[in-house]
């Protein structure tokens, strides 16, 4: 439901934020945490200065979501929230809100807010804005990326490279998801087009387990270097139009593994 109001704004919005998307320190092996709800207070997280507000308690909670510290069915009391961040409850109040128009949440009468369980539709829904929006960020960085940007570019997919081939080891899945959302961030900025920079940042993003359970995969880590390599190879050759094929392909190709995943989890 969140989703679809995600693409109306897209489709009708004049000015425009990723998703963090692309790829947090959750160490799982399932694709989706069980359970129902569940009341969940993790620590360890910095208050903000004294002139903390809405727009410092959305980011914080966001995040604590998406890396996993409030899983699947948390329910997320405003009060004990608005502690462990060092605001009073309106400015969490406020950014519950805009949570549940991103789907992260759901507010429940009597209840308060649970953390969202994301669908295979959500998923699909996701990845495939993604997969439209950032093609098409690669096809105008294949044109407007200056060579500097582009030399940029290739360092990052080096490291990426790298990293997935040195034997396996802790951490490595985690190192492997920041440094792709690094190069996806490259790319998008690559572009010149902020206002696409700016839908993406606010577009649901994939939850950090399942991000690291697609690095942990040999064949699909494999499968994203190539792809990574191609892309920039299409942006220093200036093509724009295999720069957006390229681009679309890979994210299609993530879409299809955490439904697929999703899938067997939920017959599982």
């Amino acid at each position: 439901m969140a989703y679809r109001g995600i693409a109306c704004q897209i489709a009708g919005q004049d000015n425009g934020s990723t998703l963090g998307l692309w790829f947090s320190p959750v160490a799982s092996h399932a694709i989706r945490p069980k359970g129902g709800a569940t009341d969940s207070s993790p620590t360890g997280v910095e208050a903000p200065d004294a002139g903390a507000n809405e727009s410092h308690a959305y980011q914080a909670i966001r995040r604590l979501v998406l890396e996993g510290d409030y899983p699947p069915g948390s329910r997320l009391k405003e009060a004990e929230t608005a502690a462990l961040l060092g605001v009073s409850r309106t400015p969490v109040r406020e950014a519950l809100l805009q949570l549940e128009v991103e789907g992260l949440v759901e507010l429940i009468p009597n209840r308060g807010a649970i953390v969202r369980e994301l669908t295979q539709a959500d998923v699909h829904e996701i990845l495939v804005l993604r997969a439209i929006l950032e093609a098409f960020c690669a096809s105008t960085a294949a044109t407007s990326m200056d060579d500097e940007g582009i030399a940029h570019l290739d360092v990052l997919h080096t490291e990426i490279e790298h990293e997935a081939r040195r034997p396996g080891h802790d951490g490595q899945a985690k190192s492997l998801a920041a440094l792709n959302a690094g190069f996806h961030r490259a790319v998008t900025g690559g572009s010149g087009n902020t206002r696409i920079a700016a839908l993406l940042e606010k577009l649901v993003s994939i939850p950090a387990a399942w991000r690291i359970n697609f690095w942990n995969s040999g064949q699909h880590r494999e499968a994203a270097v190539v792809y990574h390599r191609e892309v920039v190879n299409a942006i220093r050759a200036r093509d724009p139009l295999r720069a957006d094929a390229v681009m679309k392909s890979h994210i299609y190709a993530a879409k299809d593994y955490f439904v697929d995943q999703l899938s067997r989890d939920t017959a599982a």
